[in-house]
Protein backbone atom coordinates (compact mmCIF):
# COMPACT_ATOMS: atom_id res chain seq x y z
CA UNK A 1 0.00 0.00 0.00
CA UNK A 2 3.28 2.40 1.02
CA UNK A 3 4.62 1.86 -2.28
CA UNK A 4 1.47 2.42 -4.32
CA UNK A 5 1.13 5.19 -2.50
CA UNK A 6 4.46 6.43 -3.05
CA UNK A 7 4.25 5.71 -6.95
CA UNK A 8 1.34 8.04 -7.51
CA UNK A 9 2.91 10.47 -5.70
CA UNK A 10 5.66 10.58 -8.07
CA UNK A 11 3.45 10.35 -10.84
CA UNK A 12 1.41 13.52 -9.21
CA UNK A 13 4.90 15.21 -8.65
CA UNK A 14 6.03 14.56 -12.58
CA UNK A 15 2.72 15.53 -14.07
CA UNK A 16 2.81 18.51 -11.98
CA UNK A 17 6.18 19.42 -13.59
CA UNK A 18 5.98 18.51 -17.13
CA UNK A 19 2.67 20.62 -16.92
CA UNK A 20 4.26 23.71 -15.45
CA UNK A 21 7.62 23.37 -17.75
CA UNK A 22 5.24 23.72 -20.88
CA UNK A 23 3.04 26.54 -19.48
CA UNK A 24 6.20 28.70 -18.74
CA UNK A 25 7.55 27.14 -22.70
CA UNK A 26 4.49 28.60 -23.75
CA UNK A 27 4.43 31.95 -21.90
CA UNK A 28 7.91 32.36 -22.90
CA UNK A 29 7.47 31.82 -26.50
CA UNK A 30 4.55 33.36 -26.64
CA UNK A 31 7.23 36.31 -25.20
CA UNK A 32 9.11 36.23 -27.32
CA UNK A 33 6.50 36.25 -30.98
CA UNK A 34 5.34 39.52 -29.24
CA UNK A 35 9.18 40.80 -29.22
CA UNK A 36 9.53 39.93 -32.53
CA UNK A 37 6.17 40.90 -33.76
CA UNK A 38 6.97 44.78 -32.23
CA UNK A 39 10.56 44.61 -33.43
CA UNK A 40 8.99 44.61 -37.11
CA UNK A 41 6.71 47.61 -36.12
CA UNK A 42 9.65 49.64 -34.10
CA UNK A 43 13.19 48.74 -35.20
CA UNK A 44 14.50 50.61 -32.41
CA UNK A 45 13.20 48.37 -29.91
CA UNK A 46 16.27 45.97 -29.85
CA UNK A 47 18.59 48.95 -29.06
CA UNK A 48 16.18 50.05 -26.42
CA UNK A 49 16.32 46.33 -24.66
CA UNK A 50 20.01 45.88 -24.83
CA UNK A 51 20.55 49.84 -23.24
CA UNK A 52 17.82 48.33 -20.82
CA UNK A 53 19.75 45.39 -19.79
CA UNK A 54 20.26 43.53 -16.29
CA UNK A 55 22.95 45.62 -15.80
CA UNK A 56 22.51 48.61 -16.96
CA UNK A 57 19.08 49.10 -14.76
CA UNK A 58 21.02 47.96 -11.77
CA UNK A 59 23.83 50.65 -12.73
CA UNK A 60 21.06 53.20 -12.97
CA UNK A 61 19.36 51.83 -9.43
CA UNK A 62 23.26 52.60 -7.94
CA UNK A 63 23.67 56.14 -9.40
CA UNK A 64 20.54 57.19 -8.26
CA UNK A 65 20.97 56.26 -4.71
CA UNK A 66 24.47 57.98 -5.15
CA UNK A 67 22.14 60.54 -6.64
CA UNK A 68 19.57 61.11 -3.56
CA UNK A 69 22.46 60.81 -1.06
CA UNK A 70 24.37 63.63 -3.12
CA UNK A 71 21.25 65.63 -3.19
CA UNK A 72 20.63 65.56 0.56
CA UNK A 73 24.07 66.00 1.47
CA UNK A 74 24.07 69.26 -0.75
CA UNK A 75 26.90 68.98 -3.13
CA UNK A 76 26.64 69.81 -6.63
CA UNK A 77 27.93 68.10 -9.84
CA UNK A 78 30.97 68.76 -10.60
CA UNK A 79 31.33 70.04 -14.01
CA UNK A 80 34.78 69.26 -14.38
CA UNK A 81 34.17 65.29 -13.74
CA UNK A 82 31.25 65.46 -16.03
CA UNK A 83 34.07 66.81 -18.90
CA UNK A 84 36.23 64.31 -18.11
CA UNK A 85 33.42 61.59 -18.33
CA UNK A 86 32.33 62.73 -21.56
CA UNK A 87 35.91 62.88 -23.26
CA UNK A 88 36.10 59.35 -22.12
CA UNK A 89 33.21 58.42 -23.53
CA UNK A 90 30.52 58.41 -21.00
CA UNK A 91 27.69 60.49 -21.70
CA UNK A 92 25.15 59.26 -20.09
CA UNK A 93 23.38 60.78 -17.16
CA UNK A 94 24.27 58.38 -14.18
CA UNK A 95 27.85 58.70 -15.37
CA UNK A 96 29.05 61.25 -12.71
CA UNK A 97 26.90 59.21 -9.98
CA UNK A 98 28.25 56.32 -10.68
CA UNK A 99 31.79 57.70 -10.34
CA UNK A 100 31.97 59.24 -7.28
CA UNK A 101 29.98 56.26 -5.83
CA UNK A 102 32.80 53.94 -6.67
CA UNK A 103 35.01 56.60 -5.49
CA UNK A 104 33.13 56.05 -2.48
CA UNK A 105 32.40 52.46 -2.16
CA UNK A 106 36.25 51.37 -3.23
CA UNK A 107 38.12 52.51 -0.58
CA UNK A 108 35.70 51.16 1.93
CA UNK A 109 35.89 48.03 0.15
CA UNK A 110 39.41 47.86 -0.09
CA UNK A 111 39.45 48.25 3.96
CA UNK A 112 37.35 45.89 4.69
CA UNK A 113 38.92 43.08 2.84
CA UNK A 114 42.64 44.14 3.96
CA UNK A 115 41.33 44.45 7.53
CA UNK A 116 40.74 40.44 7.53
CA UNK A 117 44.71 40.31 7.26
CA UNK A 118 46.32 42.74 8.65
CA UNK A 119 45.46 45.64 11.28
CA UNK A 120 48.40 47.94 10.48
CA UNK A 121 47.11 51.73 10.33
CA UNK A 122 49.78 52.46 7.72
CA UNK A 123 49.17 49.81 5.62
CA UNK A 124 44.88 50.33 5.53
CA UNK A 125 45.34 54.11 4.87
CA UNK A 126 47.55 53.46 1.89
CA UNK A 127 44.98 50.68 0.60
CA UNK A 128 42.16 53.37 1.16
CA UNK A 129 43.84 55.80 -0.45
CA UNK A 130 44.76 53.49 -3.40
CA UNK A 131 41.33 52.40 -3.53
CA UNK A 132 40.51 56.34 -3.59
CA UNK A 133 43.23 57.07 -6.05
CA UNK A 134 42.40 53.95 -8.57
CA UNK A 135 39.33 55.76 -10.02
CA UNK A 136 40.65 58.89 -11.30
CA UNK A 137 43.55 56.91 -12.48
CA UNK A 138 41.64 54.60 -14.77
CA UNK A 139 39.63 57.23 -15.74
CA UNK A 140 42.69 59.23 -17.27
CA UNK A 141 43.68 56.06 -18.56
CA UNK A 142 40.80 55.47 -20.60
CA UNK A 143 40.71 59.73 -21.85
CA UNK A 144 44.31 59.83 -23.05
CA UNK A 145 43.72 55.91 -24.77
CA UNK A 146 40.16 57.55 -26.36
CA UNK A 147 42.29 60.42 -27.82
CA UNK A 148 44.55 58.61 -29.17
CA UNK A 149 42.08 56.66 -30.86
CA UNK A 150 40.43 59.56 -32.34
CA UNK A 151 43.58 61.15 -33.02
CA UNK A 152 44.41 57.77 -35.64
CA UNK A 153 40.59 58.24 -37.13
CA UNK A 154 40.72 61.20 -38.05
CA UNK A 155 42.52 61.00 -41.99
CA UNK A 156 40.29 58.98 -42.77
CA UNK A 157 37.00 60.96 -41.25
CA UNK A 158 38.15 63.99 -42.68
CA UNK A 159 38.94 62.16 -46.23
CA UNK A 160 35.34 60.81 -46.05
CA UNK A 161 33.98 64.72 -44.99
CA UNK A 162 35.54 66.23 -48.19
CA UNK A 163 34.13 63.09 -50.17
CA UNK A 164 30.44 64.35 -48.88
CA UNK A 165 31.44 67.55 -49.17
CA UNK A 166 32.24 66.85 -52.78
CA UNK A 167 28.69 65.30 -53.23
CA UNK A 168 26.99 68.00 -52.36
CA UNK A 169 25.94 67.88 -48.82
CA UNK A 170 26.61 70.61 -46.19
CA UNK A 171 29.00 70.23 -43.51
CA UNK A 172 25.96 69.11 -40.88
CA UNK A 173 24.94 66.65 -43.28
CA UNK A 174 28.13 65.50 -44.32
CA UNK A 175 29.33 64.86 -40.81
CA UNK A 176 26.33 62.56 -40.04
CA UNK A 177 26.68 61.18 -42.84
CA UNK A 178 30.21 60.60 -42.14
CA UNK A 179 29.43 59.21 -38.28
CA UNK A 180 27.31 56.70 -39.83
CA UNK A 181 29.71 55.07 -42.37
CA UNK A 182 32.61 55.17 -40.11
CA UNK A 183 30.77 53.85 -36.91
CA UNK A 184 32.00 50.01 -37.23
CA UNK A 185 35.70 51.23 -38.05
CA UNK A 186 36.24 54.19 -35.75
CA UNK A 187 33.59 54.40 -33.23
CA UNK A 188 35.03 56.45 -30.68
CA UNK A 189 35.12 59.54 -32.96
CA UNK A 190 31.90 58.49 -34.88
CA UNK A 191 30.21 58.82 -31.21
CA UNK A 192 31.13 61.89 -30.81
CA UNK A 193 30.46 62.97 -33.92
CA UNK A 194 26.48 61.49 -33.57
CA UNK A 195 27.06 63.71 -30.20
CA UNK A 196 27.57 66.77 -31.96
CA UNK A 197 24.84 65.85 -34.43
CA UNK A 198 22.75 66.27 -31.15
CA UNK A 199 23.76 69.14 -29.73
CA UNK A 200 23.05 70.72 -33.20
CA UNK A 201 19.64 69.87 -32.95
CA UNK A 202 19.15 70.51 -29.12
CA UNK A 203 19.55 74.36 -30.31
CA UNK A 204 23.89 74.72 -30.46
CA UNK A 205 25.38 76.78 -32.99
CA UNK A 206 27.73 75.04 -35.32
CA UNK A 207 30.41 77.41 -33.48
CA UNK A 208 29.27 76.17 -29.80
CA UNK A 209 28.83 72.16 -30.78
CA UNK A 210 32.50 72.72 -32.56
CA UNK A 211 33.82 74.19 -29.39
CA UNK A 212 32.27 71.69 -26.95
CA UNK A 213 33.81 68.87 -29.31
CA UNK A 214 37.11 70.47 -28.81
CA UNK A 215 37.28 71.04 -25.47
CA UNK A 216 36.15 67.29 -24.75
CA UNK A 217 38.68 65.38 -27.26
CA UNK A 218 41.60 68.24 -26.99
CA UNK A 219 42.36 67.46 -29.94
CA UNK A 220 44.29 69.62 -32.00
CA UNK A 221 43.77 68.09 -35.41
CA UNK A 222 40.00 68.59 -34.55
CA UNK A 223 40.81 71.97 -33.24
CA UNK A 224 42.02 72.52 -37.00
CA UNK A 225 38.97 71.85 -38.22
CA UNK A 226 37.00 73.81 -36.38
CA UNK A 227 38.78 76.97 -36.39
CA UNK A 228 38.38 76.37 -40.52
CA UNK A 229 34.68 75.93 -40.30
CA UNK A 230 34.27 79.15 -37.93
CA UNK A 231 36.66 81.00 -40.83
CA UNK A 232 34.41 79.61 -43.65
CA UNK A 233 31.12 80.98 -41.21
CA UNK A 234 32.65 84.37 -40.55
CA UNK A 235 34.04 84.79 -44.26
CA UNK A 236 32.50 83.10 -46.39
CA UNK A 237 35.02 81.06 -47.57
CA UNK A 238 34.60 77.65 -49.35
CA UNK A 239 35.36 74.74 -46.82
CA UNK A 240 35.90 72.19 -49.53
CA UNK A 241 39.32 73.34 -50.37
CA UNK A 242 40.82 74.11 -47.40
CA UNK A 243 39.72 70.45 -46.08
CA UNK A 244 41.30 69.08 -49.17
CA UNK A 245 44.60 70.43 -47.86
CA UNK A 246 43.94 69.91 -44.57
CA UNK A 247 43.11 66.19 -45.50
CA UNK A 248 46.20 65.86 -47.17
CA UNK A 249 48.07 67.77 -43.45
CA UNK A 250 46.75 64.58 -41.58
CA UNK A 251 47.75 61.64 -43.78
CA UNK A 252 51.51 63.55 -44.17
CA UNK A 253 51.08 63.89 -40.05
CA UNK A 254 50.24 60.25 -40.02
CA UNK A 255 53.13 58.86 -41.89
CA UNK A 256 55.44 61.04 -40.02
CA UNK A 257 54.34 59.58 -36.36
CA UNK A 258 54.29 55.97 -37.97
CA UNK A 259 58.12 57.20 -38.93
CA UNK A 260 58.93 58.39 -36.18
CA UNK A 261 57.84 55.68 -34.07
CA UNK A 262 59.75 53.35 -36.11
CA UNK A 263 63.00 54.94 -35.55
CA UNK A 264 62.23 55.04 -32.05
CA UNK A 265 61.83 51.27 -31.93
CA UNK A 266 65.61 50.33 -32.15
CA UNK A 267 66.08 52.66 -29.00
CA UNK A 268 63.40 50.91 -27.47
CA UNK A 269 64.38 47.46 -27.99
CA UNK A 270 68.05 48.16 -26.46
CA UNK A 271 66.51 48.11 -22.86
CA UNK A 272 65.30 44.52 -23.16
CA UNK A 273 68.40 43.20 -25.23
CA UNK A 274 70.94 44.70 -22.91
CA UNK A 275 69.28 43.60 -19.58
CA UNK A 276 67.97 40.42 -21.02
CA UNK A 277 69.12 38.99 -23.85
CA UNK A 278 73.17 39.77 -24.00
CA UNK A 279 73.15 38.30 -19.99
CA UNK A 280 71.74 35.11 -21.11
CA UNK A 281 74.28 35.15 -24.52
CA UNK A 282 77.68 35.87 -22.19
CA UNK A 283 76.44 32.72 -19.61
CA UNK A 284 76.03 30.67 -22.67
CA UNK A 285 78.90 31.46 -24.19
CA UNK A 286 81.17 32.19 -21.35
CA UNK A 287 79.99 29.62 -18.75
CA UNK A 288 81.81 26.52 -20.40
CA UNK A 289 85.14 28.16 -20.70
CA UNK A 290 84.77 29.50 -17.05
CA UNK A 291 83.74 26.16 -15.90
CA UNK A 292 86.63 24.57 -17.75
CA UNK A 293 89.14 27.33 -16.10
CA UNK A 294 87.93 26.64 -12.38
CA UNK A 295 88.48 22.84 -12.86
CA UNK A 296 92.05 23.30 -14.46
CA UNK A 297 92.80 25.80 -11.56
CA UNK A 298 91.40 22.76 -9.47
CA UNK A 299 93.36 20.49 -10.88
CA UNK A 300 96.99 22.33 -11.03
CA UNK A 301 96.38 22.95 -6.72
CA UNK A 302 96.37 19.30 -6.31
Amino acid sequence: MTQILYFLISVASFSAAMAAFVFFLMRHEKAQLAKRSAAVVNPHLRALEERAGSSVRALVGFSYIVHSIRLRLGIADSNRIRVRLSAAGFYDAYALDMYVGIRVLLPVAAVALVSFFTTGFAIILGVASAGYLIPDFVLERLVKKRRNKIRRSLPDTVDLLVICMDAGLGVDQAVQRTAGVLDIAYPDLCNELLHLGRLRSLGDTRVQAWKKLVARTKSEDIEQIANMLFQAEKFGTPISESMHVLADSLRMQRKQRAEERAARSSITLLIPLVCFIFPVIFVVLLGPAVIAIIRGFSAFGQ
